[in-house]
């Protein structure tokens, strides 16, 4: 009921007997309000037409739809927005930014925590480890472990996984969290390990020809030797025994017969949840081998050809200025190495032939070896 008092005329609105036609034109149409409307219509005492409600209900819909855009927009670092986003001002460009630094950038945004790795290079020592994680952990979805954590295959395993997950750097829910420890391949309780953390884990394993990688493994080992002022024996005296045999007994001999540790990662992961990627590629080449990782990993394809460039006198080749601030391997990558006698190379290669070819058959993939 809604009573209107304009000078001395006084009516009931919703008496049948009454008719509105005798307000004047200046008073202000009272209208009834409903328990539909009346929660939101308040103390308004004068109905809105329907036509503006619409109107303006259909603006408050895109304003809102506006500012969530604007809101995501800022804090995904993946876009970019002009003017209203300027203290972020990031590209996700691996051509003219360091994507490491984006992926620094974007954490303090947004909600980082440490996690178990989704993701390990497991090995083969001496085979290119640390020049795949240092190309992979360029990439914005991929966020790497700075150091080798050697936990699955030495008694650091007994503390614990949450030991294990705090040793590892801060991530986003949708980036990948990689660790790198070589030593894993040919451990032969860190497959049993890693499948009882996550059995769904991917692995990367990165090998070389046999041969090369021996000899590679003989490099280091004799350089660690003379920093501490000791010496080694030569070459052809380690890798062969008293018989001129080759001596499966050194332990450099032994990592490079990958056929004997590969079947005890098959016995706890399906071979699709491993990749190997071919050092040597990686070398001559390293684009193919990047992009098939990052199919393997199911990212977006980051790197491309032209942001690498080969370093004559290093004999590989590196990341170009433009795409990061440090775009080679430190020096103690790409020593030289020792000339062997072509006869003890002979045997070498006489020897890891059939047992090449073993591995071979376990991965299902062949590579180009003597």
């Amino acid at each position: 009921m809604c009573i209107l008092k304009s000078g001395k005329m006084t009516g009931n609105l919703d008496s049948h007997n009454t008719s509105t036609n005798w307000l004047p034109d200046t008073s202000i149409k009272y209208a009834s309000m409903s328990k539909v409307t009346d929660w939101w219509q308040g103390y308004l005492k004068y109905q809105v037409p329907k036509s503006v409600r619409r109107k303006m209900l259909i603006f408050l819909f895109i304003v809102a739809i506006c500012c969530i855009t604007l809101i995501y927009s800022c804090f995904n670092c993946y876009v970019i927005c002009s003017g209203t986003c300027n203290v972020l001002s990031i590209k996700p460009d691996l051509m003219t930014q360091n994507a490491q630094n984006i992926t620094r950038l974007s954490s303090s945004h947004l909600k980082t925590s440490q996690r178990l790795p989704s993701c390990i290079i497991i090995g083969v020592r001496k085979a290119g480890t640390r020049a795949l994680l240092q190309y992979l952990d360029l990439h914005p979805s991929i966020v790497a472990s700075a150091k080798e954590q050697h936990f699955f295959n030495t008694d650091r395993y007994k503390l614990g996984l949450e030991y294990y997950r705090k040793e590892m750097p801060p991530s986003l829910e949708d980036q990948i969290t990689l660790e790198k420890t070589p030593a894993y391949f040919s451990d032969l309780m860190t497959p049993e390990r890693i499948y009882r953390m996550n059995s769904s884990i991917k692995l990367l394993i990165i090998v070389r020809e046999p041969v090369t990688r021996l000899i590679s493994d003989y490099t280091q080992l004799k350089f660690v030797k003379g920093q501490r002022n000791k010496e080694i024996e030569e070459f052809e005296d380690l890798v062969l025994d008293e018989n001129g045999e080759v001596n499966t007994g050194y332990r450099p001999v032994q990592r490079s017969m990958y056929y004997h540790y590969f079947v005890n990662w098959l016995e706890f992961f399906r071979l699709d949840q491993i990749h190997i990627t071919n050092g040597d590629a990686l070398i001559t080449n390293p684009y193919p081998e990047l992009y098939n990782i990052e199919t393997f990993l199911g990212i977006p394809h980051k790197f491309s050809q032209q942001m690498f460039y080969f370093n004559a006198s290093k004999g590989f080749f590196c990341m170009s200025k433009e795409s990061l601030e440090t775009p080679c391997l430190s020096d103690t990558k790409g020593r030289p190495h020792p000339k062997v006698d072509p006869e003890v190379l002979e045997k070498l290669y006489d020897f890891f032939r059939p047992r090449n070819k073993l591995f071979f058959i376990q991965a299902k993939q062949t590579f180009d070896w003597p």
